[in-house]
């Protein structure tokens, strides 16, 4: 992470997150729900800090803590440099994430300045066309507005859908197996051959996603590779985060015709706490059955997760499949992007663990 001395700006000082700053992260992130038309709070399980920057390993990470005089935090937020598909090409990307102001300083430009930062150190470090970009869900007009300081758009669009889980899988002519350290090879090139198209995807590499799966995150086992075999190849698969291991989501606000409605739509849990494990679907061409029973699969085994969360463009191939059929609890997601020329119109939008 980037080391930096602490920096004043108006009534904040802005100082680099450091690993001892869990419980800081904690009380933050819990305490101040992020805005949109469905509103959730995270619970954590395990240390923040460690929660983000060890869930997906990137080539540079780096976190942000703004201060008032008194020295009580009131903001964070956190910035991951990647290469990602952007316009057609592979391109250096600051993809902002984590972003929290405390509820009392809201309005006051403190957003900005901590997207400020971070597109400073994107720029420093990658160079001054470094692409940013930021996922910010619809209705949150003020996160909106901070995005509108600094992006020249907001090309694409995709949604984050939580699929309900069952009690059993309907019967098939698949069966799914886990990958094996020899596996992971071939299914990175199942998934990166599905997403090579795909805007704002990263793409994987054997060594990085070996040392996921071999890896804990806080101390904890979260990745899995599933996979469909046919023929003696990988027909289907999906990338699966266990997330609920180490946090849970408590939706905090609804819009009204969801609020006043006689029960939640099925994305919606009736206890209003989402336990997630985030799924990254793959399939090969005339393999759409294959990819749908390996998203049953999991509904039927996600141990103690209550909702598979899958992030996907419903306009792209993952929108053909019935069990990710959208429902009124789908959260809508608009990407702000800075340094993208023209967007690609005939393709579709990758998935984002951020």
């Amino acid at each position: 992470m980037m080391g930096s001395n602490p920096t004043s700006s108006e009534e904040w000082e802005f100082r680099e997150v450091t690993p001892d700053d869990g419980k800081v992260l904690k009380r933050l992130f819990e305490g101040n729900p992020d805005g949109g038309d469905i509103q959730f709070s995270p619970r954590f399980k395990s240390d923040p800090y460690r929660v983000y920057s060890e869930v997906i390993p990137e080539s540079e990470f780096a976190g942000y803590i703004a201060e008032t005089e008194n020295g009580k935090a009131v903001g964070a937020s956190f910035i991951a440099l990647s290469e990602a598909r952007i316009g057609g090409e592979l391109r250096q990307r600051g993809y902002l994430t984590g972003l929290v102001v405390d509820k009392e300083h809201r309005g006051k430009g403190l957003a900005k300045q901590l997207a400020r930062k971070r597109i400073e150190y994107a720029e420093e470090t990658a160079g001054d066309d470094v692409v940013i970009s930021a996922a910010i869900q619809s209705g949150n007009e003020p996160s909106m507005a901070v995005a509108r300081s600094w992006a020249d758009d907001f090309p694409y669009n995709y949604v984050n859908h939580t699929v309900e889980v069952v009690d059993e899988e309907p019967e098939t002519d698949y069966e799914v197996h886990s990958v094996s350290p020899s596996d992971v090879s071939e299914f990175v090139d199942g998934i990166n051959e599905f997403y090579q198209e795909a805007e704002l995807f990263v793409p994987y590499e054997t060594e990085t996603l070996s040392n996921m799966l071999q890896s804990a995150v806080a101390d904890v086992n979260i990745h899995r590779c599933d996979v469909v075999a046919e023929g003696g190849e990988f027909v289907a698969g999906a990338h699966v985060v266990q997330y609920h291991k180490v946090m849970t989501a408590k939706l905090t606000d609804l819009p009204p015709e969801l609020e006043e409605a006689d029960e939640l739509p099925p994305s919606l849990p009736e206890d209003r706490e989402i336990r997630p494990s985030t799924v990254i679907p793959w399939f090969k061409p005339g393999y759409k059955s294959a990819a749908s029973a390996l998203i049953n699969y999991q509904r039927a085994n996600a141990g103690d997760a209550n909702r598979l969360m899958c992030v996907f463009d419903p306009d792209g191939p993952l929108g053909q499949l019935e069990p990710l059929a959208t429902d009124d609890g789908t959260i809508q997601l608009n990407w702000a992007v800075r340094g993208l020329d023209e967007p690609i119109e005939d393709t579709f939008v990758g998935p984002g663990l951020g």
